[in-house]
């Protein structure tokens, strides 16, 4: 290679890192890691509500709602989300006089809400 090539590749190396991504990308990264941050609230709640399964089936149908509800945070179409915000409501009403025991739940509950008025 030519020492022009070079040192003009070298050029155009720096200036391509010195420039910031473009503001779509930037939104993508935000989305992506709002998005994980959430989905781990979940399963942190799933793991904590599988230790109280055996209490009866109100619980087993919370785990089984917030599984739904991860699958439509992972993956949101028209569909999914109003499932979810059905799955939500749901979860609202029954969990309520039971927040004090489950407090992780209630608080992936409540970050899931604020994402369903975003959505």
């Amino acid at each position: 290679m030519s020492d022009h090539l070079i040192a003009f590749s070298m050029k155009f190396y720096i200036e391509r890192q010195r420039r910031p991504p473009p503001p779509y990308i930037e939104h993508i990264q935000k989305e992506t890691l709002e998005t994980e941050g959430l989905r781990k609230k979940i399963k942190d709640a799933v793991i904590l509500l599988e230790n109280y399964r055996g209490f009866g089936p109100m619980v087993g149908e919370g785990i089984d709602a917030l599984n739904g509800i991860d699958a439509c945070v992972a993956e949101p179409t028209e569909k999914r989300v109003a499932e979810a915000k059905s799955l939500l409501e749901n979860l609202n009403r029954e969990i309520g006089p039971y927040q004090s025991y489950v407090p992780t739940g209630a608080l992936a509950l409540q970050e899931l809400n604020e994402w369903a008025k975003t959505v």
